[in-house]
């Protein structure tokens, strides 16, 4: 999985050099921003999932700067904004809205539409529902890179203790086996 990540993700390199990035070098050039290990993977995770959750303009932003105060990998957590695009408004801002017109005390509140007047009428509960989902939805994909992450290392662990045993056996009986000429009186 390691691997994998690794071969997708952009160098701190190639941003120094981007002809407009490059002027943010200093802030774009800290290691953590860059590994890929399992805490700072399943911090991006979270940091871009919240961010996807959050119903302002340029959640890409709000990511980046998340990804450098909670030391997390900054291309996956500004990647996994993309999850919130006006296609999927309705999937992930839905049951927020739900969940903060019934924090609000506003049981009558109307059907989710995801328009700009809609969405403008409705904030404080979009918001409030957001925020609190959001928070519920990092923290569940926090753990559940760190849970999967481990169960892909015990699965390279149990190919490589595998490898070893045959070689072992192959090993063992090799020199088990008597050679020609001797045992023969």
């Amino acid at each position: 999985m390691r691997k994998q990540v690794k071969r997708q993700i952009l160098k701190s390199r190639n941003i120094r050099e981007h002809r407009i990035l490059g002027y943010f070098g200093e802030v774009f050039d800290r290691r953590q921003l860059w590994h890929v290990t399992r805490y700072t993977i399943a911090r991006a995770f979270a940091v871009g999932i919240f961010s996807a959750y959050l119903p302002i303009p340029f959640e890409i932003l709000v990511a980046a700067l998340l990804a450098f105060v909670f030391r997390a990998n900054l291309p996956i957590s500004v990647m996994l904004v993309w999850i919130s695009n006006p296609f999927t408004w309705a999937l992930l801002w839905g049951p927020p809205y739900i969940l903060g017109a019934l924090l609000l005390g506003d049981a009558n509140a109307p059907e989710p539409v995801m328009t700009s007047t809609w969405i403008q009428d409705n904030y404080a509960a979009l918001f409030l529902g957001c925020i609190i989902v959001g928070l519920a939805m990092a923290a569940a994909a926090y753990f559940t890179v760190l849970l999967l992450w481990r169960m892909d290392v015990v699965k390279q662990w149990e190919k490589r203790r595998a490898k070893r045993r045959k070689k072992n056996i192959v090993i063992e009986v090799t020199q088990n086996i008597p050679k020609s000429g001797q045992g023969d009186d």
